[in-house]
């Protein structure tokens, strides 16, 4: 691995793999299965209601009322750069494994797309440090981005509070994550297509509140807001004396600004609630290192800090990732149609209007 700081680390005790700003890094990719096919064949439509039939000759259009799209909306498709950023931690082997099952169905239906080239595939993994992985490039096919989620999943089973980068001592036990730096790293360390001829996509994948710089957390009534230290609990920093030193090293503003202008659509699955097990009973959904006492659903579906949620602000779409979990929605489907739609407009979108003061 090379690494790249962009953070540095925390910890504090408590099983739910969750922490603050992190160490930037590119790692090593795998091969391994692939998710099934759909839509083979012509003269259909596949499973996500989009024409099979062959486009004439030469010929990339696409008629977008294949997709749901308004008749006015029909465009010539771009190359489609697609980058997963992951959360590692143990709270989300249940996310880890619906991506690992799924993926291979969102490359059948952008396959019978009839994109100019194939669609590329980029992963960045992240608990309180962040990995770019197989150096930024982007991986050979999608059986080789399943393998790299898939060789996850039983590190974070064995350690659910650890870091992505072995060598980084300091154990994840505070709640936030590094999301920010995550994204940051995706926007600038992936080796994306021209923009002129690529949509460029994220699919940021999260249960849990982001450190911003020294902000303790995106989250309401995270309990690591209420201790006197204001960011570690005195238990906290009896393990962990660097505690007080983690941060993200890019802020909410900035990591915005990076993604609008490397034209990239970010669009999230998070959570709506979450932080440590408490007084709240928490669905299955949640897993046994999550709760359901804290609000970690600011920058992905509300506003954080005077500012429009990630997704919002990119001209993606945002997604519970616990509908996920239960089954109500598809990883697929939803990450197809934001590409859909993304397909016949410019980038970047309008800047959305500030959020109404609170």
């Amino acid at each position: 691995m090379i690494a790249a700081m962009v953070g540095c680390s925390a910890a504090t005790p408590s099983p739910s793999g969750h922490g603050s700003g992190g160490a930037a890094a590119s790692g090593a990719s795998g091969s391994g299965a692939g998710g099934d096919g759909h839509g083979n064949g012509t003269g259909g439509t596949d499973g996500f209601g989009n024409s099979t039939s062959p486009a004439p000759t030469g010929s990339t259009v696409v008629h977008a009322t294949d997709a749901g799209l308004p008749p006015a909306d029909n465009c010539t498709y771009k190359d489609v750069d697609l980058v997963f950023t992951i959360d590692i931690t143990g709270s989300m082997i249940p996310e880890l494994n619906k991506i690992v099952a799924e993926v291979g169905k969102v490359d059948a239906a952008l396959q019978a797309k009839m994109l100019p080239h194939p669609p590329h595939y980029g992963l960045v993994i992240f608990a309180d440090d962040v990995m770019v992985m197989n150096n930024g490039e982007p991986y050979a096919d999608v059986a080789a981005l399943t393998s790299a989620v898939s060789a996850q999943i039983p590190m974070s089973n064995s350690v659910p509070w650890r870091q992505v980068d072995p060598a980084n001592a300091d154990t994840n036990f505070s709640w936030p994550e590094n999301s920010l730096d995550a994204l940051y790293a995706a926007a600038i360390g992936f080796k994306w297509r021209p923009a002129a001829t690529t949509l460029r996509t994220v699919i940021h994948v999260t249960d849990d509140a982001f450190w911003d710089l020294k902000m303790v957390s995106s989250a309401a009534g995270d309990p690591m807001m209420l201790e006197p230290a204001g960011r570690c609990s005195v238990s906290i920093l009896a393990l962990n004396p660097n505690c007080m030193m983690t941060s993200s090293m890019h802020g909410y503003a900035d990591t915005v600004t990076a993604l609008r202008d490397n034209s990239i659509w970010v669009n999230t699955f998070s959570a709506h609630t979450g932080g440590p097990p408490g007084a709240t009973a928490a669905p299955a959904s949640h897993g046994a290192f999550r709760g359901a006492d804290v609000d970690v659903s600011f920058g992905f579906f509300k506003p954080y800090n005077g500012n429009q949620p990630i997704a919002l602000s990119t001209g993606g779409d945002a997604w519970d990732v616990d509908d996920l979990y239960d089954g109500k929605i598809s990883l697929a489907t939803p990450i197809i149609n934001a590409i859909v739609k993304a397909q016949c407009k410019t980038y970047p979108p309008p800047p959305p209007p500030p959020p109404p003061p609170t």
